[in-house]
C-alpha cells in the first residue's frame, strides 16, 4: 500500500507531518513528525483512541507523551465524516 501524506497543525499552528504507512480493519499505523525534531509512530483505532508504538528526538530512541494536539487531531480525523 502507498503511504498517503498529509500535514496537519498543533495548538501553536506548527505543521506536522503525517503519513499513514499502514492501515486495515480498526486501527491505521502512522508516522507523526514535528518540527522541533520529536517523532512518534502511533496506532489510532476507529474511535481515535492512540497508542504510541516508538517516540524519538532527534531521530533517538525517547521517552515522550503523546501530546493533548496530537490525540485531539487524530480523533476528530477518526470521527464520523
Amino acid at each position: 500500500m502507498p503511504e498517503k501524506e498529509t500535514k496537519i497543525l498543533d495548538y501553536d499552528g506548527n505543521e506536522v507531518d503525517v503519513r499513514v504507512v499502514d492501515s486495515g480493519g480498526d486501527t491505521a499505523r502512522m508516522e507523526i513528525e514535528h518540527p522541533d525534531d520529536r517523532e512518534w509512530v502511533i496506532v489510532v483505532d476507529d474511535d481515535g483512541e492512540i497508542e504510541a508504538e516508538v517516540t524519538r528526538r532527534d531521530g533517538t530512541p525517547a521517552d515522550l507523551e503523546v501530546p493533548e494536539w496530537l490525540e485531539d487531531r487524530m480523533s476528530r480525523l477518526a470521527g464520523p465524516a
